[in-house]
């Protein structure tokens, strides 16, 4: 179809008029009940989870892709997620003559479409819960991989053509024979109430680990950063990676909203 829009009603039976969303580094509380003047309706955007909470209650949305959102102002307590929308205009108003510029007939999205949510009921509000951990379960899922090493395999029996030309075609050769990972292994872990991880990463030059963190709650907390390598040393750093200063991992006081960058040396 073109020029529509398709969305998602979770009738969540909560009847609390706020919601709250994931943005970059912060959740927004919103009113549904604040619309702003001479805007038909009232979507908003989230980039990973909605939230609505009523007493002790909660029920997340959990989305891959799914930006926009409107808490609809009605008894159910509905939750409308935009699957798709799709408009082959830049801008709908209303001019003398359209230019060919505003036309984009790929935005019509004619073509299947695949989304990824997830409906997570839960008790207390979307810090005590770790929504976000979950929204990582969704983003990350597990990776398999299956690299055999027995050259016995399948009992030394030869393949099921009995040709004396064909090798043992089940077995290969480990490419990687010098690495040997341990069975559980972790690289490090944060702990913290509100505390979310948004980057982990080499640093532009190469020399530094980067951990990014930030306090999505709106009190104070301190984190604490667990590595499980041999390491160096340990630095704050800038957004842009320079070295403010040294910084004990094991105590990193935190303000509301803060976002806090680390640097790692091994």
């Amino acid at each position: 179809s073109r020029d529509h829009r398709l969305r998602l009603h979770i009738n969540t039976g909560m009847k609390t008029d706020h919601s709250y969303g994931l943005i970059p580094f912060d959740v927004i509380k919103r009113d549904r009940r604040d619309v702003f003047q001479g805007v038909q309706n009232g979507t908003q955007p989230n980039s990973g989870f909605v939230t609505v909470t009523e007493d002790k209650n909660s029920l997340s949305i959990i989305n891959e892709g799914v930006y926009e959102y409107e808490h609809l102002n009605h008894d159910k307590g509905t939750i409308a997620m935009t699957i798709l929308r799709s408009c082959a205009l830049l801008s709908r108003i209303r001019l003398p003559e359209i230019h060919s510029d505003m036309l984009q007939p790929g935005n019509q999205c004619l073509r299947e479409i695949t989304v990824r949510l997830a409906i997570y009921p839960h008790e207390g509000d979307y810090i005590d819960s770790d929504v976000i951990s979950e929204l990582n379960q969704l983003y990350n899922p597990l990776l398999t991989f299956n690299q055999h090493f027995d050259s016995k395999k399948f009992c030394g029996g030869r393949p099921a053509v009995q040709d004396t030309d064909i090798a043992e075609i089940f077995f290969r050769e480990d490419p990687f024979k010098e690495i040997a990972i341990p069975e559980k292994i972790q690289l490090l872990n944060i702990e913290g109430r509100g505390v979310a991880v948004s980057a982990l990463k080499k640093a532009q030059d190469g020399g530094l680990y980067i951990v990014r963190i930030c306090n999505l709650s709106e009190a104070d907390t301190v984190a604490k950063i667990n590595i499980h390598f041999p390491y160096q040393q340990t630095y704050e750093l800038a957004l842009n990676e320079t070295v403010i200063g040294n910084i004990d991992v094991n105590e990193i006081p935190m303000k509301p909203k803060q976002i806090k960058t680390i640097g790692i040396i091994k």
